[in-house]
């Protein structure tokens, strides 16, 4: 989770070595193996869009510290439809 400006965002990481670099370049974040992370499928995630909306959550920040792609909750169907294949 993180939040930007009044707004929370959920993290997600689409590699690893995503998770990795984001651990390795935060103080106390541990190493990159002893960070706890969640896995989610992109079309599951899309699926599940509804939940995270209803909780407050403004979009997803994916891969932040290498890529920082932010979609709004409300774009993630989109960008599925658009960009799923590819990943």
């Amino acid at each position: 989770m993180s939040v930007v400006g009044e707004q929370r965002f959920l993290l997600a990481f689409t590699g690893r070595h995503h998770v990795a670099a984001f651990a390795a370049a935060r103080d106390g974040a541990g190493t990159a193996t002893a960070t706890a992370v969640m896995t989610i499928t992109p079309a599951d995630l899309t699926g599940l869009a509804a939940t995270p909306a209803a909780g407050g959550l403004a979009g997803v920040l994916f891969d932040q510290g290498v890529h920082d792609l932010v979609a709004p909750i409300s774009g993630l169907q989109s960008m599925w439809t658009r960009f799923g294949e590819a990943a």
